[in-house]
């Protein structure tokens, strides 16, 4: 009972080639991925699935339109055929790029969103949140985040160990700020 994941049942067609140690939500995602051919595989991404709904993003507006009101039963019935388990409700489809392009707006008129949320990333990486106290967000321009840190000791172990961590977190929190660079600095 210790490693068992919901969704690792072993299917009746299985060949014993491939692996049955996925979460269902990861085959459902997989199975999106496998059945698009191009163009449409190419700006289509498979975000989540979750609550039986399978969240999909799309990065163009008339392929968008076309799935949303021609495709999807199309679709929703090859993947419920793909994947009976998962026991697929629906497809919801997200066109985001104005959305984004709203957000990066934003973000380069007012910086001062990455650096608000600097704490409380910090904070999820590092538990103790008595570390978060000894740095500081002071400045993000041109996708460079400047974090002052007061502790030389804190300061090695950042820019040496945890700087990738941390900017991949940030990346993924505040994807539309285009975050290329944490600089750390003592003082």
């Amino acid at each position: 009972m210790s490693n068992f994941k919901f969704g690792q049942r072993t299917p009746l067609n299985y060949d014993g080639a491939q692996s049955t140690n996925k979460l269902l939500s990861e085959c459902v995602l997989e199975t999106w991925l496998s059945m698009l051919s191009e163009p449409y595989a190419s700006k289509t991404k498979a975000v989540s699935f979750k609550y039986r709904i399978l969240l999909v993003k799309v990065n163009d507006f008339d392929l968008y339109e076309r799935l949303e009101e021609y495709e999807k039963p199309k679709l929703l019935r090859i993947l419920q055929e793909k994947v009976p388990v998962a026991d697929i409700k629906d497809i919801a489809f997200v066109y985001l790029p104005k959305m984004m392009d709203n957000i990066q707006k934003e973000i380069k008129l007012n910086p001062q969103l990455v650096i608000n949320t600097w704490p409380s990333m910090f904070a999820k990486v590092f538990l103790p949140e008595v570390l978060a106290s000894f740095t500081r967000a002071i400045s993000f321009i041109d996708g460079s985040l400047l974090v002052r840190v007061k502790s030389s000791l804190l300061y090695n172990t950042l820019d040496q160990q945890f700087k990738p961590i941390l900017l991949r977190a940030m990346q993924e929190k505040l994807p539309a700020a285009n975050i290329k660079n944490i600089v750390f600095k003592f003082g």
